[in-house]
């Protein structure tokens, strides 16, 4: 069976609650984005600094599931 999602760990820098999505940054550089649908996590108490495990579709890049660490 091959692999069809990765772990990643990032920084929330932006929250924008308004619009129900939040902004994470790798340690590689790559920007992530978290709704308030997002599984794992309770967006509302969402801050910037948190930092996130992240589990991404590999093809779409998509956050599957997101927790705080």
């Amino acid at each position: 069976m091959q692999t069809t999602s990765y772990q990643v760990e990032g920084k929330v820098f932006e929250v924008l609650p308004g619009c129900g999505l939040a902004s994470v940054s790798s340690k590689q550089g790559s920007i992530y984005t978290v709704d308030r649908h997002t599984p794992g996590i309770a967006f509302d108490e969402l801050h910037n600094d948190q930092v996130l495990r992240c589990m991404v579709d590999l093809d779409s890049k998509r956050v599957l599931r997101a927790d705080l660490i």
